[in-house]
Formats: structure tokens, C-alpha cells, sequence
């Protein structure tokens, strides 16, 4: 969650404290990893309030998402692996198994190293899962990837 806090042009009701016929300030709460049909591309909450109060970010919010987007199987997994760190857990550990076992007798890599391996290739495939986006912001960057004792620089 981010936060940006902004003066606006505009009289009203402070929701913090409900004081009334008051200049406003909007402070803005961002949440970039969850998208949304009620924001554009993410979710974020708005609270007005006068100068002198403090918004706190709420407990809860309300998230609009389409009906139709509720159908594909990718984005209820998505939710899921979002809102639950320990379902997020066993999804890294079993990728990181699958990697693991196929990888521990093929190579003169120590068990310690794949086993750090596999679990930063499971994160990486969950990162791409779920946030494909930023991601993919951050490709500019010079990768390197590990591959048996090989290593291969890759470039964009």
C-alpha cells in the first residue's frame, strides 16, 4: 500500500471528524496489486478530510470486480494465492519440489544451493502469476540466470 495525500479545490464534510463546510485534503491509499472494474487499473480508497485531522487506512474495503472476470480459473487462483500466505506457501514449496527433484542428480551444484534455487524459481513463476505488470516493468534490468554451473547473461 502506498499513500499520497493532495489539497483539493473543494468545500465539505471532513470524514475523519465530520466537521462540516470545510476546505478539504484527499488523501489517496493505493493498493497496486489488486485490480479492480471501480478504479482504474488498481484499487484505491479515497478519504477527504480537513488540515487537521489524520486519516487512518481503513479496515476494509470494497473491491467492484466483473461478474464475467469471476469465471476464469487463473484469477480465482490468483485471489486465492493473494489472500492467503499460507496457501501461497504450499503452491512455492511444491513448484520448488518439482524443480528440486528433477535438478538434485544432474548437477555438481550442492543440495543447499538448488534447494535455494528451486525456491527462487518458484517465487519467480508465482511473481509472474500474479503480477505479471510489474514484472515486466522490470525486464530493462540485466538478468542472469543460472543454468547447471553455466552461466548465461541475458540482455534486452
Amino acid at each position: 500500500m502506498r499513500k499520497n495525500t493532495y489539497k483539493i479545490p473543494a468545500i465539505g464534510s471532513c470524514e475523519v471528524c465530520k466537521k462540516g463546510n470545510i476546505s478539504l485534503t484527499r488523501t489517496y491509499f493505493h493498493y497496486d496489486n489488486v485490480k479492480c472494474s471501480c478504479h482504474s487499473p488498481n484499487h484505491f480508497i479515497i478519504i477527504e478530510h480537513c488540515d487537521t485531522c489524520v486519516p487512518v487506512e481503513p479496515n476494509e474495503t470494497k473491491i467492484h470486480i466483473k461478474t464475467k472476470d469471476l469465471d476464469s480459473p487463473i484469477d480465482k487462483l490468483s485471489i486465492s494465492l493473494r489472500d492467503d500466505e499460507d496457501y501461497y506457501i504450499s503452491w512455492k514449496s511444491n513448484i520448488a519440489m518439482a524443480f528440486y527433484d528433477v535438478f538434485v542428480n544432474k548437477s555438481n551444484i550442492s543440495n543447499q544451493e538448488i534447494h535455494k534455487l528451486s525456491n527462487q524459481a518458484a517465487d519467480n513463476f508465482l511473481q509472474l502469476l500474479l503480477y505479471p505488470e510489474s514484472v515486466a516493468s522490470n525486464r530493462n534490468k540485466k538478468i542472469e540466470k543460472i543454468i547447471g554451473v553455466e552461466y548465461i547473461e541475458i540482455k534486452k
